[in-house]
């Protein structure tokens, strides 16, 4: 048996073992084959996530189905939250798969190719933030990517990751800064702002220039005191 192994086992390795060579698989297959269905999964803002015990073939993740185990997922958890429950939960199925196995009480299905879909390893260009995109993308994205790799974004040429979506979503234009403060920074973006998202920043003082320099071009009024240093996002 293997779980997040990453590779495919040579055909004479999956024909030797008695009750075949069984997968545990992060996601509801047949969606999110591949690498990362867990990152994935929260960045498309599913509803529901779970895992799969599968009989392992030379195709990714292609093999017949044996058991699942499926939950609901909150609209504020991140990859953590789903890793470690799947994880916790991943383990008991596997357990029961391999007692099953033994027992010669599985039945195993085959997947359907047409309703799957493909979880591409996460790459540097998916972390970073695209705020032409709707609220909800971004929210969800950031989830996906917490605690690791982390989304990011830039500002005054520098890079601010984003490790918590939050807050709530409402109207708002394309646009810079709209609120500065010593706990928070609320950045514009099309058509909705959302999100409270505590960062890991750089260039403190580079910020609070930037800032200064918006309230005094007045573009929009900043309310609040950027004094103690800025240290979350509204993103």
């Amino acid at each position: 048996m293997v779980v997040a192994y990453g590779k495919i086992l040579p055909g004479y390795m999956l024909s030797y073992p008695a009750y075949g060579c069984i997968n545990l698989h992060g996601s509801l297959l047949p969606a999110y084959r591949g690498a990362a269905p867990m990152q994935r999964a929260v960045m498309d803002g599913v509803k529901e996530i779970g895992v799969t015990t599968m009989y392992m073939e030379q195709g990714l993740d292609t093999g017949d189905m044996l058991e699942k185990w499926s939950a609901p997922l909150p609209e504020d958890a991140d990859f953590g939250y789903v890793h470690d429950l799947l994880a916790y939960n991943g383990a008991e199925l596997l357990v029961s798969t391999l007692r099953r196995a033994q027992a010669g009480t599985l039945t195993p299905e085959k997947q359907d190719g047409a309703r799957a879909t493909y979880a591409a390893k996460i790459e540097k260009a998916d972390c970073l933030i695209d705020w032409s995109a709707r609220a909800k993308e971004i929210h969800d994205r950031v989830r996906g990517l917490s605690p690791v790799p982390l989304a990011f974004t830039f500002l005054c040429a520098r890079n601010l990751k984003i490790v918590k979506p939050g807050g709530r979503l409402r109207r708002a234009g394309n646009g810079a800064v709209l609120y500065a403060g010593r706990r928070m920074r609320r950045l514009r973006r099309g058509h909705t702002d959302a999100a409270v998202a505590p960062t890991r920043g750089q260039g403190h003082n580079e910020r609070l220039r930037f800032l200064q320099r918006q309230r005094n071009r007045r573009r929009r009024p900043l309310h609040g005191t950027a004094k103690q240093g800025v240290k979350n996002v509204l993103v």
